[in-house]
């Protein structure tokens, strides 16, 4: 399914909660902790579809923090086909007018955010073989 490599490596890039990653100082609007929340391929929402097919990486959750750092907790399915915690993945962002970079495992990445709902949600648009998908995460 070519959603997972999507899922895993497109949006590693963002995720934010609004206490735990430094109160009310923040340096950015993207500093906290994100959750997938739509996906959006030829104006149909995939989201339920992959919920319900049990996706684990749907569950990753991305911290960004105050000091440019970012982490990704990730889920990843056991032998018997159980969602389990997965290795952690860490990285680093940083922002240039409005276009976000996220650099992971050596690999840098630089999308432009819309932010909406009072800056509680983002969407990102990502290709991946061929397909063109809108990505919603959503404030944690």
């Amino acid at each position: 399914m070519w959603i997972l490599p999507l899922l895993v490596m497109g949006f590693a890039s963002v995720s934010c909660n609004n206490d735990d990653e430094g109160g009310g100082n923040n340096v950015d609007v993207l500093v906290g902790a994100w959750k997938i929340s739509s996906i959006v391929v030829n104006d149909t929402d995939i989201y339920p579809l992959l919920v319900l097919q049990g996706v684990c990486e749907l569950d990753n959750v991305t911290h960004f923090h105050n000091d440019y750092t970012l982490k990704m907790t990730t889920f990843q399915e056991d032998t018997e086909g159980n969602c389990e915690t997965g290795p952690d993945t860490t990285g680093t962002w940083s922002k240039e007018g409005s276009v976000y970079t996220i650099t992971m495992d050596g690999e840098s990445q630089s999308v432009t955010l819309e932010f909406t709902d009072n800056n509680n949600k983002f969407t990102v648009g990502q290709e991946f073989e061929g397909q063109f998908a809108m990505v919603t995460f959503t404030r944690q």
